[in-house]
């Protein structure tokens, strides 16, 4: 959808962010998370030579980028090397899922609850909230799975975020890391899209994902935090990630996406009159 910005509130705009996997999408089945896994395995044959698949390392969490030098260096590529493959890496990734059928994108995923409602909401009051993904996966490769499942009409035009495809510093020890530089990233763009659309600049920036990696990110990233315990991690490890964290910074972990609403009014973002805003 085109944001508009007619007759739209002047005071300054939210900025809502989503992680895809665990968050948005839940991977499901023998076919699980399909497109993207057969993405990783082609790439680093194509390549590297080798046969393998993101699942010899531990990648919740992770971005794109380090998964693939995690896994390479699981297999004996020293790290600078891997990190010198990432280009043709990602260029490989891209243009595998790109030539897919259609229908692979949304194979072996599926909306979890609340979703639609929260992002239909979300969507609703053009100039009060800026929605946008910030993901580990490469930009095209997340576009392709939020529009398979029939998600991407929800987040405005121009589409923009932060992906594993903005930046790599290489760390696959503490993989959030890199995910707190995308928070930014993101909200960067938003910037630039306000001053395109002729909105009052983001005040502030909410980031909403289901990994201990999304929780320390938004803190690191300068957001308010809302935890999901949506994906493998549960109630505990989300809350653990915000130990230390004032009482009044707004951080919270919810069961599912179903009390995202009520927790962003809570935070004072201004839903308008339809229960969210664009």
């Amino acid at each position: 959808m085109r944001l508009k910005t007619a007759g739209t509130p002047r005071s300054p705009a939210a900025l809502v962010s989503f992680d895809v996997d665990g968050t948005l999408v839940a991977s499901r089945g023998d076919q699980s998370n399909k497109l993207h896994k057969r993405a990783f395995s082609h790439a680093i044959r194509a390549v590297a030579g080798i046969e393998t698949g993101i699942d010899v390392v531990r990648h919740a969490g992770g971005t794109d980028p380090l998964i693939l030098k995690a896994v390479l260096e699981h297999h004996g590529v020293p790290g600078d090397a891997a990190m010198a493959l990432l280009p043709e890496l990602q260029r490989e990734m891209v243009e595998f899922a790109r030539a897919q059928p259609p229908g692979d994108a949304a194979a072996g995923i599926g909306v979890l609850p609340g979703v639609r409602e929260s992002l239909a909401a979300l969507s609703g009051a053009p100039g009060r909230v800026l929605v946008c993904l910030v993901t580990g996966n490469f930009e095209p490769i997340a576009w392709l799975k939020v529009g398979a499942v029939g998600l991407g009409t929800y987040f405005a035009a121009p589409r923009f975020g932060g992906f594993g495809s903005d930046h790599c510093g290489g760390d696959t020890a503490e993989m959030w890391r890199d995910r707190a530089v995308l928070v930014r990233v993101a909200r960067e763009k938003a910037g630039a899209v306000c001053a395109e659309l002729g909105l009052p600049p983001v005040a502030r920036a909410v980031h909403v994902g289901d990994t201990p990696a999304d929780v320390r990110a938004a803190v690191e990233g300068g957001a308010v935090a809302v935890g999901v315990c949506t994906g493998v991690f549960g109630r505990g490890d989300l809350e653990a990630c915000l130990v230390g964290q004032p009482p009044g910074a707004g951080h919270v972990v919810l069961d599912d996406m179903g009390g995202l609403l009520g927790a962003l009014a809570g935070m004072g973002v201004d839903l308008g009159a339809q229960g969210g805003g664009c």
